[in-house]
């Protein structure tokens, strides 16, 4: 009977051992996560974002509609009131329009796709892929 008690201590010991080292574990693992997200938005910015938005986000030959001014992806929080805007990165990005720039970006993102039953859903990690990177270039306010 002692060695029954004895045993489970020392397993409810083990077992919150790992407990702890798991839960410490996780914002080192959270990191790298998105550490890698932004890696591979990197690469996907710069394969089909790069020939109109210039290099590392900095204002390429894409123009504002309304005034013809030099997008600079740099300052896109800081323009909409410092908080990245998603939903409006998304709405852009999937723009219904069938001339738009963005949809034809889009499509050639899906064409890269390898799995065809999963193209949609692959090709949208690539846009948040590069949702992520671009957020991660955002200039600071100093």
């Amino acid at each position: 009977m002692l060695r029954t008690g004895w045993i489970n201590e020392i397993l409810k010991g083990f077992a919150l051992m790992v407990t702890v080292v798991g839960l410490t574990a996780l914002p080192l693992m959270a990191g790298n996560v998105q550490d890698a997200r932004v890696q591979k938005g990197t690469v996907a910015y710069e394969t089909y974002c790069t020939p109109c938005h210039g290099a590392n986000g900095a204002p390429g030959t894409a123009v504002f509609a309304a005034t013809k001014k030099p997008i600079d992806l740099r300052t896109y929080q800081q323009r909409n009131g410092g908080t990245f805007p998603s939903e409006r990165w998304w709405d852009v990005t999937f723009n219904p329009e069938q001339r738009s720039v963005h949809s034809a970006v889009w499509e050639r993102i899906r064409a890269a796709q390898h799995e065809a039953d999963d193209r949609d859903i692959t090709a949208r990690g690539v846009v948040a892929n590069i949702e992520e990177y671009v957020m991660s270039i955002q200039k600071r306010n100093r």
